[in-house]
């Protein structure tokens, strides 16, 4: 998809709005100012959730959340192959593992390089997009405790993964993020290593 290699899935941060729960202080209000949860997924190019964390608050960072989570002490471990990474937006630090797009691009490489990192990391803007509506209480303002609203996210990612398996979900026929062709296993800066083969 969008002819960018190498990329094992996209991963984002969604907020989920909830209650504000008693004596929180804040701590659950976003950058939007309601309060909610923020929600980090990681999905493949058919659109497939391979990781869900809807457990942080509202007030913390998509980067944060990330840093600290299950899945990239496993893809840091040995989950990630070699030469394949994740890609994120800005909100993330580029590193060997994870793709984002260049800050101020100047060479037509690196213009085309971000132009394709958009193109591809979009299927999970996508699936938060289709997640919301087919579940609304996504959408809307969830009146439970906050661990009780992350279970009810975890719970439409499996229906949701459970759906796509049936035939629902995001259109059949998109094809994978990469093409999997494997890049040196020295490399360590895999986005660079990208931008040279453009």
């Amino acid at each position: 998809m969008a002819g960018l290699r190498n990329v094992v899935g996209a991963v984002d941060g969604t907020l989920i709005p909830i209650q504000n729960p008693p004596n929180s202080n804040n701590t659950f209000r976003c950058r939007k100012q309601f309060p909610a949860l923020n929600a980090t997924f990681i999905v493949d190019s058919w659109g497939r959730i391979l990781y869900a964390n809807p457990r942080s608050t509202g007030s913390t960072h998509d980067s944060f959340v990330l840093e600290h989570s299950t899945a990239r002490r496993r893809i840091n471990a040995i989950n990630c192959p070699q030469g394949f990474a994740l890609i994120g937006d800005k909100a993330y630090k580029n590193d060997g593992r994870l793709m984002t797009p260049i800050a101020r691009p100047v060479t037509r490489h690196e213009k085309k390089f971000n132009k394709m990192h958009a193109k591809t990391r979009v299927i999970v803007e996508q699936v938060y997009g289709m997640l919301k509506r087919r579940f609304p209480a996504l959408s809307s303002r969830m009146r439970y405790e906050p661990a009780k609203c992350a279970r009810m996210v975890l719970a439409a990612a499996v229906l949701w993964n459970y759906g796509l398996d049936k035939g629902h979900g995001v259109q059949r026929g998109r094809g994978p993020i990469n093409n999997f062709y494997p890049m040196p296993p020295a490399s360590r800066n895999v986005r660079n290593d990208v931008i040279a083969s453009l």
